[in-house]
């Protein structure tokens, strides 16, 4: 990673950190993410990730901030070692964040000799990651819940989603819904599922906990030697809600093969490996604190997760490619398919996935 002289504006910023602010810092961008703005820096006290957190996202930035220092308090105090929780750097004033041109900006030290994976190179990567996953999720389970913002009202609400998909097609904007009929009937023969998802949180039989909600593999820093994970990291999303989501979207996307947006949607299939792995990782960690009912959904939840998302993306689709960021002619409808694929692969193999389930917990 080159190192350059922070620019101006940065300079500002830096300056309201004193704890790395020594006139010598070393300031490289992080190209990775799409929502917000990722520096670190290097100074004689060591390194830190410097962000400014992305304000059109998250319109009530104060209390996505409270949420993070709540949680890694109380992470903190379970920690064995202080590279197991991200750790604040306080500005100036003490605070736990600058707001400043027009950003939210805060710092948390480096998490030294780990790294982080887009794709698994192997089922015991993802074995790793769905035990941080899952240790993120045990230490949490004795927080209160209650204390803790909801950023992000139905974030993971399908029936939401569905309402959006439906006036999406009603409107059909661009004149793409005659084309897409099929991917719609297959969207909808899932009703019942994202039914009895929302009915299982809204009756109190899935319990209401702390949960991450961007459970992808990459938002887990694993040991560059061991591989064992050590730090969940990104924390922006961090809010009451439910498990299932969080193991859902995990093996969404890390059991996944073939690219989120691959044209040649046929390819794309569920791993029975990494499926197991993830399973055997996440009950490892999570087994005391799950109850029968959080258990009898992981073999199913990715399905629900796979749907909502392919609703999302038809609703973009519908809607002229508007929300999520494109670079091709169709890109969000190969996005639909490819989510459907995987809906259709888990769906296939959720008897074998019950038997892992049961294995392991």
């Amino acid at each position: 990673m080159q190192h350059s002289s922070p620019s101006a504006l940065l300079s500002e910023i830096i300056a309201q950190f004193p704890l790395f602010n020594d006139g010598n810092a070393l300031v490289s961008r992080i190209p990775t993410g799409h929502i917000n703005e990722t520096y670190r820096i290097d100074c004689q006290r060591g390194a830190f990730i410097l962000q400014g957190l992305n304000t059109q996202v998250f319109q009530n930035p104060e209390d996505v901030m409270h949420n993070i220092v709540k949680v890694c308090e109380h992470l903190a105090r379970k920690a064995k070692s202080p590279r197991e929780v991200l750790r604040l750097v306080p500005t100036i004033t003490g605070d736990s964040f600058l707001a400043a041109q027009g950003a939210v900006w805060r710092a948390f030290y480096f998490v030294e000799d780990c790294r982080t994976y887009d794709v698994a190179p192997s089922p015991a990567i993802v074995q790793s990651a769905a035990y941080g996953f899952g240790m993120f999720a045990t230490r949490l389970s004795d927080f209160e819940v209650s204390s803790l913002a909801v950023t992000i009202p139905h974030f993971h609400d399908p029936i939401v989603y569905q309402k959006s998909l439906q006036e999406a097609v009603a409107e059909d904007r661009v004149h793409r819904a005659e084309a897409i009929q099929e991917e719609l009937g297959e969207i909808f023969s899932y009703q019942s599922l994202l039914e009895e998802s929302m009915g299982a949180k809204a009756s109190g039989a899935l319990a209401l906990r702390v949960v991450h909600n961007d459970t992808k593999l990459n938002n887990v820093m694993l040991d560059e030697v061991s591989g064992e994970a050590v730090c969940v990291i990104d924390l922006d999303t961090v809010m009451p809600g439910f498990l299932i989501d969080d193991f859902g979207d995990l093996v969404r996307s890390a059991t996944c093969v073939g690219a989120e947006d691959n044209p040649h949607h046929e390819q794309t299939f569920c791993d029975k490996e990494l499926f197991e792995a993830a399973v055997k990782g996440y009950l490892q960690a999570t087994s005391s604190i799950l109850t029968s009912t959080e258990k009898s959904w992981l073999s199913r939840c990715g399905i629900v997760i796979s749907v909502e998302l392919a609703m999302r993306f038809l609703t973009d689709y519908l809607n002229g490619d508007t929300y999520f960021q494109v670079t091709r002619e169709g890109q969000n409808l190969d996005r639909v398919r490819v989510q459907l694929a995987m809906a259709r692969s888990m769906s296939e193999q959720q008897g074998c996935f019950d038997e892992m389930v049961k294995q392991y917990g």
